[in-house]
């Protein structure tokens, strides 16, 4: 096997893959392998197999390049949240910092990486609901953006103190971007059914 069995792209040059976040990306992927153990040995073997499987290793590191994106965004431009008035944003550079400022104590030790497990898990998510291939890795990467986007502007909204939210959010609420010209659109795997009797 070759470190592309993790879903490394550089095959036989693993450290190459973390040239954007260094170590802040081995060690949330660490993290993430020892705390969702069953879960990395499923993509490790599914990525082996080559079936519907996206690359582990490189999922990790994307979403980790996100975050700090998300981080640094001030929230000037679309990508992040406009606060509704002037005086609510002076000093203010990231919604999402201000957001983790906000946690409760005790999921406040592990944040980030808890945000990064988060992400792995709405990544997983938005995979199997349209039955995704390594060709739409970016556009998932994509939904996972915006599932960050969504859980920022409902905690703007109303604070929870807490990262729950994110974990639980319904991935249903995202529509993926429209795929280049001339790529084949994705397919949309219908949520469970919801009965009308409760």
């Amino acid at each position: 096997g070759t470190w592309a069995d993790l879903g490394f792209q550089q095959a036989y040059c693993p450290q190459a893959d973390f040239r954007g976040t260094g170590m802040l990306s081995l060690h949330c992927l660490l993290y993430y392998a020892k705390h969702h153990r069953g879960m990395v040995a499923s993509l490790v073997d599914a990525g082996r197999e080559r079936t519907l499987s996206y690359p582990f290793a490189a999922a990790c590191i994307n979403i980790v390049n996100m975050l700090v994106q998300l981080l640094l965004d001030s929230g000037a431009e679309g990508g992040g949240v406009v606060a509704s008035s002037k005086t609510e944003v002076e000093g203010l550079r990231s919604p999402l910092f201000v957001i983790l400022t906000r946690l409760k104590a005790e999921e406040a030790e592990h944040a980030v990486e808890t945000l990064v497990c988060s992400a792995l898990a709405l990544l997983e998510q938005l995979w199997v609901r349209h039955s995704a291939t390594y060709m739409l890795f970016n556009r998932i990467l994509d939904g996972v953006r915006d599932c960050f986007r969504l859980f920022i502007t409902d905690q703007w909204r109303a604070p929870t103190g807490s990262l729950l939210p994110l974990r639980d959010l319904d991935v249903a609420r995202i529509t993926l971007p429209d795929p280049p010209a001339g790529a084949p659109k994705l397919p949309v795997v219908p949520g469970p059914k919801v009965s009308d009797e409760a």
